[in-house]
């Protein structure tokens, strides 16, 4: 496994164990993260945003594309809280000297529930 992928693992176990921690450490401290319902500049304002993720779910068949130092997730997120939906992603994750330096998350945003 490449040391891109390595990096890569490790954001995504963190994330499922919900090991912020772990999360924080893998991230490059100019990280940002780009999606259809949230925009974060910074790694700290990103993991205390997933902290409160009012979702629960999980990815499933993932598929991992491999071009450098950047790293195409392709798969379906199955959530189960608050809804239960499908919701097919793509993340583009750009990795820097063993960090994670940017997230552009794409999907559907009509997939989630409307904010109360």
């Amino acid at each position: 496994m490449s040391d891109v992928m390595d990096t890569v693992g490790v954001f995504y176990e963190a994330f499922e164990r919900k090991d912020w921690d772990r999360l924080r450490s893998v991230l490059d401290d100019g990280f940002t993260f780009r999606g259809s319902l949230a925009r974060f500049d910074g790694p700290d304002a990103f993991v205390s945003a997933m902290q409160e993720l009012p979702f629960e779910g999980s990815a499933e068949g993932s598929q991992f594309i491999v071009d450098g130092g950047r790293v195409a997730h392709v798969f379906v997120w199955r959530m189960t809280a608050p809804v239960a939906v499908d919701v097919p992603m793509c993340e583009v994750l750009a990795v820097r000297d063993g960090k994670v330096a940017s997230s552009e998350l794409f999907y559907d945003s009509q997939h989630f529930p409307s904010p109360a």
